[in-house]
Order: C-alpha cells, then sequence, then structure tokens
C-alpha cells in the first residue's frame, strides 16, 4: 500500500473494493489521502504483513510493488505464492505478472577502488582476507554506473501470475560476452517486470531502484 497510491489508482480505473495492506506507518498516510478524496468507503487499510493478513473475501486483481534492486530481496515470491493461496481467486490477474532478473557486465570507475582498497596494507596490517571477501559480497551501489561493457542478459524469469509455491532455491548462470571498451571492474544485478502484455518496467537510473555490484578480484581492460 505504501501511502496507497496504486490503491487509489485501482479505485480510479472502477474498482469496487481495494485491500491495501501496509505493514508500516506510512499506511496513516493512505488513509489521510482515502478520506481527503472521498474513497475511503471502498478502501480498506489492512495494517500488517499480507502473509499475516485476512480477508473477507478473495480478490481478482494484485497489484504490488515488493520488488528489491535485484528483484528478489522484498520476498516477493514468498509474498505473492501465499497470496495465491489464501488471498486471491483462482483466475486473479497479478501486476507484475512476471519478474525477470539481469546481469551485466560494468564498468565502475572509481568505485572499484573503493571496493577493493582492502588488499593495501593499512598502519602495517594486512587486510587481504577481507579483499577476497568483498570479492564473494554483492554491494548495492549509491548510483548506475555511467559505462556498461555488455547488453543485459536474463539469467532467470520468474512467472508470479502462475506462482504457487517459493521456487527459491533455483540456478542462476550466465556468460557474459563484452563488447564495449572499459575496465572490467564486475557484474550488475537488476531487474525488469512485466506489468502488462506489451507494458514492462525495467530498473535504471530513472528509477528509485539501484543495482546490486559483484566486483572482480582483478580487473580487465578491454580496447576498442
Amino acid at each position: 500500500a505504501g501511502t496507497g497510491v496504486l490503491g487509489l489508482l485501482a479505485v480510479k480505473a472502477g474498482a469496487a473494493r481495494v485491500y491495501a495492506i501496509e505493514k508500516g506507518d506510512v499506511i496513516g498516510a493512505a488513509r489521510l489521502l482515502a478520506r481527503e478524496l472521498g474513497v475511503a468507503d471502498r478502501i480498506v487499510l489492512v495494517h500488517g504483513e499480507s502473509t499475516a493478513a485476512e480477508l473477507p473475501e478473495r480478490a481478482d486483481v494484485a497489484v504490488s510493488e515488493v520488488l528489491g534492486h535485484f528483484g528478489l530481496e522484498e520476498h516477493v515470491l514468498a509474498t505473492l505464492a501465499d497470496a495465491h493461496a489464501r488471498l486471491l481467486k483462482p483466475d486473479a490477474r497479478v501486476i507484475p505478472a512476471r519478474v525477470e532478473l539481469t546481469v551485466q557486465a560494468a564498468d565502475v570507475g572509481p568505485r572499484y577502488a573503493d571496493l577493493v582498497q582492502w588488499s593495501e596494507p593499512v598502519a602495517g596490517l594486512s587486510f587481504a582476507p577481507l579483499a577476497a571477501l568483498a570479492s564473494q559480497v554483492a554491494w548495492g551501489l549509491p548510483e548506475w554506473p555511467r559505462r556498461t561493457l555488455s547488453p543485459a542478459k536474463v539469467i532467470h524469469a520468474f512467472d508470479l501470475a502462475a506462482l504457487r509455491a517459493n521456487p527459491l532455491p533455483v540456478d542462476m548462470t550466465a556468460a557474459l560476452r563484452v563488447t564495449r571498451p572499459g575496465t572490467f571492474h564486475g557484474v550488475l544485478g537488476s531487474f525488469r517486470a512485466q506489468l502488462a502484455p506489451g507494458v514492462r518496467l525495467a530498473a535504471g537510473p530513472d528509477t528509485h531502484w539501484r543495482p546490486l555490484y559483484a566486483t572482480v578480484k582483478i580487473a580487465m581492460e578491454r580496447e576498442a
């Protein structure tokens, strides 16, 4: 639910009743908006996790925004599997209906030095073991790199409309071909989602989502 904007749009589109579920205190803002816009009688606000919510009826449509920077961090799979089981009609429409996880090679410029600086001694002490650890962890970058070195490649797709159980864990592997000049520092992880046939949403610099980044131990240059 958040501030209730998706629920308000659903009412505007003709929904007879909306169950807006939100676990945070921002639900107060949603309640205020619904009242001020005169639709409080059509929006039922439910405070708590959707996986613990009990609704008096099953819904025809589920509209959600529980997508993390790499798609899955906000538990979209478990959330929608539970919704299908308890909250939605068998033929309910789900928006987004599909989410694809993507990876691509990237040149992150000065950020690379920040992430591998553990390789350099500090006050005569070696922190090399932490450098090795840093190369095995995915980091959230504060902004999108200005240069990517390969096209984005889908490593796995999840059909949220047909989801009936949490499918994790799954194997996610990909071979990336570096096609642009630059220094290969690591791999960006992101997502794109299908909202409706022909309507897609992709995380990128013009959205609030930021890429996850996995660094390599040794940067590699690709010349033009």
